[in-house]
């Protein structure tokens, strides 16, 4: 297996169709990663391990990932992000990028990582990408940009609803103890609401 990684142009078939039907005009795409198998061998690719590990691809784009996988797609924002890292299981030595989510918080063990390997648990937790052990060192950058990436967006998400209610409950408490002025309350309060 060889992993390339660049721009659109390393997708190829299947990968590079769905791709294309997921992307979005204005989304620009960072890079992509691909995994290959220049000389199939029949027999072995019968096997969902080396399915999994030889075939699909991760995308960078500017506000998301997207994940193609044999059993399918998925996306996920980078703001919805709350973990990620790169593991290994201990019998089978396969790199592993595992992404948790707000909506699937599953944490990596190599009990999961033995799960993934079957239909059904792609779907439950569609956020990880294989790639070879020969590639991880060229890899490992473009881990290090995603982890950047969510970092980022993180510190540009705008504050939940009970970060907002809280904040605004502060001003109202700050103007009544006289803190804030008529004035000052308002604009605090527009600039809060964004308004």
């Amino acid at each position: 297996m060889t992993t390339a990684i660049g721009g659109v142009e390393v997708l190829h078939g299947n990968e590079r169709r769905i791709f294309e039907s997921l992307k979005q005009p204005d989304e620009q795409v960072l890079f992509c990663i691909q995994n290959q198998n220049p000389r199939p061998d029949w027999q072995r690719m019968q096997t969902v391990e080396l399915s999994l590990t030889e075939h699909g691809a991760l995308v960078a784009l500017d506000t998301r990932l997207i994940f193609i996988h044999v059993f399918g797609a998925a996306s996920c924002r980078y703001d919805e992000i709350t973990d990620l890292d790169v593991y290994q299981h201990e019998q089978r030595p396969i790199p592993c990028l595992w992404i948790t989510t707000r909506d699937h918080a599953m944490s990596f063990s190599d009990t999961t990582l033995t799960f993934l390997f079957d239909q059904e648990a792609q779907q439950a937790h569609p956020y990880h990408f294989f790639f070879d052990q020969k590639s991880y060192t060229q890899v490992q950058p473009y881990i290090q940009q995603i982890k950047g990436l969510v970092r980022m967006s993180q510190t540009q998400r705008p504050p939940s609803e009970e970060d907002l209610v809280a904040r605004l409950e502060r001003l109202a408490r700050l103007h009544r103890e006289g803190h804030l002025t008529d004035d000052e309350f308002e604009a605090a309060k527009r600039k809060l609401l964004g308004s």
